[in-house]
């Protein structure tokens, strides 16, 4: 994902992505190494894109895909915790088409081996980073 926005710039960039690109019909797509490229949804409209700023959820950018009341029965709230990078999806014309954002998670592997009934594994753990993209490409406002 070229063109990442500095982390000093993601709340004020998500929000404005969201004020451009507001009800326009996107698909929403998850991948992976270990999953592959899973589509979440497909012509939900967007209400808006946001980053948690305060809190334990610090860092974690909310993506809400929906109608803009209650009462629309298609909704999506979708959550990014760990997020590392934020890019706008560019395309051949150089127009916006969508939006990308890579998150990671640390799962620590400890070795097989050392004293387990009594949790005394002394033994150093490896951490391997899982990184995943999550993808919102947005459709044309009259679809």
């Amino acid at each position: 994902m070229p063109g990442f926005i500095d982390r000093n710039q993601w709340k004020p960039f998500l929000d404005e992505f969201s004020k451009r690109n507001q009800m326009r019909p996107t698909r929403l797509e998850v991948v992976g190494s270990s999953i592959g490229a899973q589509e979440e949804e497909k012509f939900l409209p967007l209400v808006g894109v946001s980053i948690e700023t305060k809190g334990d959820a610090a860092g974690s950018v909310e993506i809400i895909l929906g109608g803009e009341t209650a009462r629309e029965e298609r909704h999506l709230d979708h959550t990014i915790r760990n997020v590392e990078k934020i890019a706008p999806l560019i395309g051949t014309t150089g127009l916006e088409e969508g939006l990308g954002i890579q998150d990671s998670e640390d799962v620590k592997l400890r070795p097989r081996g050392g004293n387990d009934g009594d949790r005394k594994l002394d033994t150093p753990c490896s951490i391997i980073r899982h990184s995943r993209k999550t993808l919102i490409f947005l459709g044309k406002e009259n679809e």
